[in-house]
């Protein structure tokens, strides 16, 4: 009878023993503390990445309604544009090239600036931006905006009323 209470004796010993070993466990604990806090940071990535993302193409945007400002400045004030108030069209090269707007590099495609135009009818200005002309980030626009002609280009409302789905979908 003794050999069965030492033995039940030492079985608990020994499972004391290991229980009051914990240098496995805190290593474990910190392993999952890590990879927990690695998802999140992946999470978070992801989530701050897209935020980034819509904020350069609403940048993008916001410059082409400065583009269409100056160009109504380049309009108003270029004796070869003079001519062109009353009907014809002018490139957005020309307004850079006039010094009228100084384009972020970052926003737009350099060798697309001639193929941006600008359109007069009866004194009324409007927009053709083709696909490919903006980029923002990653991101290159991927439609037309407006029309490559004077009815189906866009005019002052609509250029103030533009947004980031109309480039980049």
């Amino acid at each position: 009878m003794t050999n069965v209470v030492t033995l039940q004796g030492k079985k608990e010993n020994r499972l004391n023993a290991i229980l009051a070993d914990e240098r496995g466990l805190t290593m474990i604990e910190l392993l999952a503390t890590v990879v927990i806090l690695a998802i999140i940071l992946g999470i978070g990535a992801m989530a701050i990445g897209q935020v980034i993302q819509n904020s350069r193409e609403d940048a993008t945007i916001s410059e082409v309604k400065n583009a269409y400002q100056a160009a109504k400045l380049y309009l108003a004030s270029t004796e070869g544009a003079k001519a062109a108030q009353t009907s014809g069209s002018f490139t957005f090269k020309a307004v850079v090239d006039a010094k009228h707007f100084e384009p972020q590099t970052n926003n737009w495609d350099t060798a697309k600036y001639a193929s941006v135009k600008f359109y007069v009818k009866d004194g009324q200005l409007s927009l053709f931006i083709p696909k490919g002309a903006l980029k923002a980030g990653t991101a290159i626009s991927t439609k037309d905006i407006g029309a490559d002609t004077q009815v189906g280009s866009l005019t002052q409302n609509q250029v103030l009323d533009l947004a980031r789905s109309a480039a980049f979908g």
